[in-house]
């Protein structure tokens, strides 16, 4: 009885330390979030969300914290990855992600974003036919790229940009944003890591639409 008792207490114990606990919300700041019992195979999430438009003096920040299924995290754990990120000079755009597995580590602030002595070709604004001025990149921005959108709407817009100067990337952009199409040229045709191509694809037709 005595043993059956011992192993009853230690199932129980094992049981309550298995169950990673991650804070969880979802609002612009995510400050002194509550946490959450995740279930099993599951690790923490942290996803920040920032795009700017200096036309229209928009910023907007968006921050999510959970508990996801380790399967669906893309992106290394426990490194902050900065999966997207864009600045086209009157407007930017990125979105940093961070999986982890232990108690409350998904508490982390996203790092700032800082130049990094790069620059490229950029445009004053989304009607910019000319597109002579410059851009300082910022953080992982190591790729000067251009985008030429025609159908419903004509423009170029070039910058810095991070992420998106891959063959599947770009084909998968202009599935997105169809009946438009997006011509995508850079100056290396390498990509530098893991993109979120949904968010991007929806950014861009927005933005542009915005703008004018």
């Amino acid at each position: 009885m005595k043993l059956i008792l011992t192993l009853c207490i230690t199932w129980a114990l094992l049981l309550t330390g298995e169950s990673l606990q991650c804070f969880n919300c979802t609002d612009a700041t995510c400050i002194n979030p509550p946490t959450v019992n995740c279930s099993a195979n599951s690790v923490c999430q942290s996803t920040t969300i920032l795009s700017n438009q200096s036309s229209i003096s928009k910023k907007v920040q968006s921050v999510k914290k959970s508990c996801v299924a380790a399967s669906n995290c893309m992106t290394p754990l426990n490194v902050m990855t900065t999966q997207l990120s864009v600045n086209l000079g009157f407007a930017n755009f990125s979105q940093t992600q961070l999986c982890c597995d232990q108690d409350g580590c998904n508490n982390q602030s996203p790092p700032v974003l800082k130049s990094n002595g790069l620059n490229c070709p950029s445009c004053v604004n989304v009607s910019d036919t000319v597109c002579n001025t410059t851009v300082n990149c910022v953080g992982e921005q190591d790729k000067c790229i251009s985008f030429k959108v025609t159908g419903s709407i004509n423009t170029v817009l070039k910058g810095c940009a991070s992420s998106l100067c891959s063959a599947s990337v770009i084909t998968s952009l202009r599935l997105f944003v169809s009946p438009s199409n997006i011509t995508v040229s850079c100056n290396s045709a390498s990509s530098t890591g893991p993109v979120s191509v949904v968010l991007m694809a929806m950014w861009l037709p927005m933005m542009v639409k915005l703008t004018y």
